[in-house]
């Protein structure tokens, strides 16, 4: 289970979001009026009444949907802060200050109003693979590019709002590496997909509750593996033989308990394998495994 702030005390977690802030400050991205200036509000709130002994006022300020939230969006800034607060890049900084704008509640974005959070899915991803060992850079056009085995891996991302669209965007996905990749001027360069199914699960609209984070992971592993098996399909189609894997991410708010509303946001990853009888695919795929399985030992991959 990755470490997030809220799997520790709210206490702690309000430490992590003043680092978090402290250090988009120092690479001059605001921290005020947007999003994140909210989620601070929801953290400083909840903690002020736990430490007066009034958890049960929280309610009155704070709704539960909005707590989870609040918990649930800072969790994914908090892991970019962790995997990518050493790489000084001016790309980062671009996509940082759009990553902190847009909507504060998911529940409110709109097709239309997604590039914030799909931009900080693309940091997410990249945190992710940094955090596992695996150097990261950011380059235009692509979203990430890492190397296994002194192979160049581009990495797209995309974001799905409803399930039907998933064969369109893992399309899109294909269509965009074939073209970097005939642009790449490293030779054997090859290619990865990654998807948040994230909101096919919760647009955000409620909060799912749990006793403890072995539940939580439990409901993730069978909501991940029934929505690929579902699609099983769409992965032995023909594919461009230098996409080697697709990564399929979940993560949604969660609660745990009921009155303290220790919100426990918890992510999943599952690595799907591409084009394994290609060249040298099956060996960089089980290269990423072993990076990934660092991170998360018991990640699954679906064969």
């Amino acid at each position: 289970m990755t470490d997030t702030p809220a799997n520790r005390p709210i206490d702690d977690s309000l430490s992590a979001l003043e680092q978090v802030s402290s250090w988009l400050s120092s690479l001059g991205i605001k921290i005020e009026k947007n999003r994140l200036s909210t989620y601070r509000r929801a953290f400083r709130t909840i903690n002020a009444h736990i430490g007066a002994g009034t958890i049960q006022k929280i309610r009155s300020e704070l709704l539960p949907i909005e707590a989870a939230n609040a918990f649930h969006e800072f969790g994914e800034i908090f892991q970019v802060w962790r995997g990518l607060k050493s790489l000084d890049d001016p790309i980062l900084r671009q996509k940082l200050a759009k990553a902190v704008t847009g909507p504060v509640m998911l529940s409110e974005e709109r097709p239309e109003t997604s590039e914030p959070r799909n931009t900080l899915f693309e940091l997410v991803i990249a945190a992710h693979l940094s955090l596992c060992g695996i150097k990261v850079r950011f380059r235009d056009p692509d979203d990430i590019v890492v190397r296994v085995l002194h192979t160049p891996l581009l990495i797209e991302c995309k974001r799905i709002q409803k399930a039907a669209r998933f064969k369109d965007r893992f399309d899109e996905a294909e269509d965009q590496l074939v073209r970097n990749l005939s642009n790449e001027a490293s030779p054997g360069s090859k290619g990865v997909i990654a998807i948040d199914i994230s909101k096919t699960q919760n647009p955000g609209a409620s909060v799912f509750k749990a006793e403890s984070a072995a539940e939580v992971r439990a409901m993730l592993i069978r909501r991940a593996n029934q929505f690929c098996w579902q699609r099983i399909k769409l992965f032995h189609e023909q594919i461009e033989e230098a996409i080697l894997a697709a990564i399929v991410y979940l993560r949604i708010p969660w609660i745990t308990g009921s009155d303290i509303m220790a919100a426990l946001n918890s992510q999943f990853i599952q690595l799907i394998p591409l084009n394994q009888n290609v060249g040298r695919n099956k060996r960089i795929f089980e290269t990423l495994v072993t990076y990934l399985t660092r991170l998360d030992p018991n990640m699954t991959r679906l064969i």
